[in-house]
């Protein structure tokens, strides 16, 4: 009977805590956070809809002038394919919410703001901007910047610079 006892009395509910009232009260359950590093940049939902934003820096690096290069002859009306390499050198992954943005000079009849192509932190990437060279004569420059999704500029400016002959 002392065995069977001691086996029921091991294989019984948890105790539980009773109040001065006589009520059955459950035992403290401490309450858990979920953490959320604060940043600008980054964010990645997580199960139960909780939000983990990852802190990051943005920066590009130009690397080259993959086609026209600087001083160019060109014709009036000419399409120009300009294309430059460069890295990204920051610890974010460019996506859909990068872009960029004519800064200074001339639009030459490119949209004036365009998506980044989509680039991992450490990985290079050409840039490809369809220009047209002016009907006038003379030296032409379009400067480009990146912007993150806040729309703060980042990383080194690159820009387009040529010549349009005259006829």
């Amino acid at each position: 009977m002392l065995i069977t006892s001691m086996l029921f009395a091991g294989c019984s509910l948890a105790p539980s805590r009773i109040s001065a009232q006589g009520k059955n009260l459950d035992y403290y359950q401490p309450a858990t956070l979920s953490p959320t590093i604060k940043s600008d940049i980054d964010s990645v939902n997580i199960e139960n809809d909780v939000e983990i934003i990852i802190d990051c820096d943005n920066n590009l690096e130009f690397i080259d002038d993959i086609t026209i290069p600087d001083g160019t002859i060109v014709s009036s009306g000419d399409i120009l394919d300009k294309i430059w390499q460069v890295k990204n050198s920051g610890t974010c992954n460019w996506d859909d919410r990068y872009s960029l943005r004519l800064t200074a000079g001339n639009g030459l009849n490119a949209n004036p703001k365009k998506s980044l192509f989509p680039a991992r932190s450490g990985t290079t990437a050409d840039i490809s901007i369809q220009f047209i060279a002016p009907e006038d004569p003379g030296i032409y420059r379009s400067a480009w910047q990146a912007f993150d999704p806040e729309n703060k500029p980042f990383g080194d400016p690159f820009y387009i610079e040529f010549v349009v002959e005259s006829k």
